[in-house]
């Protein structure tokens, strides 16, 4: 449903729209009264959020008003009606990425290219592959390296690890390319001034 669509239903005085009666039946997820319901969008359009039924919710009209005025409603209930947020669900390549970029060979600026919008802190698949390689903290200085020196050589060490197991030893990662790896490549600008 476009957002013009929607405004000519309000317009016409019709809150109850087919789709969300459907989805919802025709009372407030707050309070469960049906009377005066309205439809709240979650994320607001002026935002980027969308009309689609999996944003928007039936709040009566003090309910909604009280959202609108930073009143906090109980979330318990909103999650169950809505289903709570949409799961990431990761790709060959997104996890391919991942592993790479774990294992430093893989700038940070390409991880977030394979990965688009998912938010990295969000992706419980992201943590379950470090617990399935038993890795316990990690640093990843490619781009770092490639912004300063503008290229990295074949055995230069590229960050580090520490694996649960290890007590707590980090082992050193280097660069596992057989050729040099360059700024270019992956966009990144080199910081380093040359003396002429």
């Amino acid at each position: 449903m476009t957002r013009e669509e929607l405004q000519v239903l309000h317009q016409q005085g019709r809150e109850n729209i087919p789709e969300l009666d459907d989805w919802y039946g025709h009372k407030c997820a707050n309070c469960g009264t049906t009377e005066d319901v309205h439809y709240h969008h979650i994320v607001p359009l002026s935002i980027g959020g969308t009309n689609a039924v999996t944003n928007m919710v039936p709040l009566c009209q003090q309910c909604h008003y009280l959202v609108h005025h930073g009143v906090r409603l109980d979330l318990t209930v909103l999650k169950k009606m809505v289903g709570g947020r949409p799961r990431c669900l990761p790709t060959d390549e997104m996890k391919k990425a991942w592993v790479d970029y774990i294992y430093c060979r893989i700038p940070r600026c390409e991880l977030e290219r394979v990965l688009g919008h998912t938010r990295r802190s969000q992706a419980k698949w992201m943590s379950d592959i470090l617990e399935s390689e038993k890795i316990d903290q990690f640093h990843n200085n490619i781009g770092c390296r490639l912004a300063k020196g503008g290229e990295i050589r074949p055995g230069q060490r590229t960050g580090w690890i520490r694996f649960k197991e290890s007590s707590g030893r980090i082992y050193s990662v280097s660069c596992f390319a057989d050729r040099i790896i360059t700024a270019e490549e992956y966009g990144i600008r080199p910081t380093f001034s040359r003396k002429g």
